[in-house]
């Protein structure tokens, strides 16, 4: 953020796609709130209004890109008069932000990771990311795009987790899904659960489902973490875990390019185990004696950075220094498409790869006309901190809606659909836009009237991409709660 404040100051145009009016978003130059689930079809459409106004990079898209052609006849599929219908936006702010999206140089997008949590998550992602090819913004320092980072980081993830010693092809379920794993008939069937670094109770959608999982009298549960946490309170076995403060660890960066090397700072406090202890000794109880099995914190870290020396500035330091940079290319600063290139089998920018195909939009239909999104705060980042949350959640609602549903602020409302129910009070404010309510993600069961939060109400499908969670699927009604 000081970055971007700073780039403000010296004359920077800064557009903010959102449904919510985030801090950023009340002081940006632009605030565009589109309908959940419909950003794919907001940059196909910027990408059509580029291609017509002959903003596009030709001698670019030529050099460093391949299926432009097919995204580009995608594309044109959305003008800018329908996008802004699908999206419910003005269409003259659509136009006003390509206008400042071409002209600008060097222009950077930072997606961010609510676009990806509905079924046309993945396609949305992948046309956002084509916009700076299409528009030529690659190539010049501060230029291009930027989402997560930390696969950036050429830490030896493979060496770590030695899959030469599998005796036998791992059965693989997902965790999006997990309540249907816990209910559902299975062969063989599930009969054990181990939890560490998560807590599925907060975490996995289809919350009612994912606890009656839990609730089996014939699941054995253990759970290893650092608070007792609604996960852990399904546990036959709860196994304490240190925190940062009490072991050695690598920390990759979701935004910045330092490998950060932390050692404990107290000794564990009773009879916590990081994870590297707890399954070091579950291996020796179980009569396995591959040395790998039961390798130190150092020889650990010796493993991780094996080879990657030349992946980072003062890697061999690290211990000492607690931080390492990533190279890129011959020298440290980033210059996508310059100093670091695309991964991909051709080398090239891939706009519409034979696997994919081109972007597409898939409507959503529901019987429930709000949707319900479940954003981070500056108190959920995740759902360990749950247990600090000193006062009741809330359901936070544009006065349109409210007015519309005879509801007023401070109201205790019902929050419903075919999946469950959530009972809090209401917060009427014009921070979210017309159309969407919102609860804070990571939230404990404590923080709400009904032990129910909005995992609750969010479906299990999977994502048209990467099968990831739908949490932003959710649509739901609101009515005042009788009590």
């Amino acid at each position: 953020m000081p970055q971007v404040h700073a780039a403000r100051r010296a004359g920077a145009f800064v557009a903010v796609i959102d449904p919510r009016r985030t801090p950023l978003a009340r002081s940006a130059d632009m605030h565009l709130a589109p309908r959940p689930g419909t950003d794919v079809v907001l940059a196909l459409s910027m990408i059509h209004e580029l291609v017509r106004r002959g903003r596009t990079d030709e001698p670019f898209l030529a050099a460093h890109t391949t299926g432009f052609a097919p995204l580009a006849r995608a594309a044109a599929a959305y003008p800018v008069e329908r996008a802004a219908a699908l999206c419910d936006v003005p269409p003259d702010e659509i136009e006003r932000l390509v206008g400042a999206y071409a002209a600008a140089s060097p222009a950077v997008i930072r997606c961010g990771w609510g676009v990806e949590r509905n079924r046309n998550g993945g396609n949305a992602v992948r046309a956002i990311f084509a916009l700076p090819a299409v528009a030529g913004k690659f190539g010049v320092r501060g230029g291009g795009l930027t989402m997560s980072l930390s696969r950036a980081f050429p830490v030896n993830s493979t060496a770590l987790a030695r899959p030469d010693l599998r005796r036998g092809v791992p059965r693989q379920v997902n965790m999006t899904q997990l309540g249907r794993v816990l209910t559902d008939a299975h062969t063989p069937p599930i009969r054990a659960l181990f939890v560490y670094n998560a807590n599925p109770v907060a975490m996995a959608p289809n919350q009612n489902v994912v606890i009656r999982g839990l609730a089996r009298e014939d699941l054995f549960t253990v759970v290893h973490d650092q608070v007792l946490t609604d996960t852990a309170r399904f546990a036959d076995i709860v196994l304490p875990a240190t925190t940062v403060f009490e072991h050695h660890d690598l920390h990759k960066s979701y935004g910045h390019y330092y490998l950060q090397y932390s050692k404990p700072v107290i000794a564990p406090v009773g009879e916590s185990l990081s994870n590297r202890e707890l399954f070091t000794r579950l291996a020796q109880a179980m009569g396995f004696s591959e040395p790998a099995l039961s390798a130190s914190d150092a020889e650990l870290l010796a493993v991780a950075l094996d080879g990657q020396g030349e992946g980072f500035e003062g890697v061999g330091d690290i211990t000492r220094e607690k931080l390492a940079h990533v190279r890129f290319g011959t020298g440290r600063e980033l210059i996508q498409c310059v100093t670091d290139g695309p991964t991909t089998p051709s080398g090239k920018i891939e706009l519409s790869p034979a696997s994919l195909g081109v972007p597409i939009f898939q409507p959503m239909e529901s019987g429930f006309p709000l949707t319900l999104l479940s954003p981070a705060t500056n108190k959920t980042i995740n759902s360990i901190f749950g247990e600090l949350n000193a006062r009741r959640a809330a359901l936070v609602m544009h006065p349109q809606d409210a007015a519309q549903r005879g509801l007023g602020d401070g109201d205790l409302v019902r929050v419903y659909n075919d999946l469950g129910e959530l009972h809090v009070p209401l917060d009427i404010s014009e921070d979210v836009r017309p159309g969407v309510v919102t609860v804070p993600k990571g939230l404990w069961r404590s923080a709400t009237v009904n032990g129910s939060t909005a995992t609750a109400l969010a479906p299990d499908h999977l994502t048209d991409i990467g099968e990831g969670a739908c949490f932003n699927d959710a649509r739901v009604e609101v009515a005042r709660l009788s009590v």
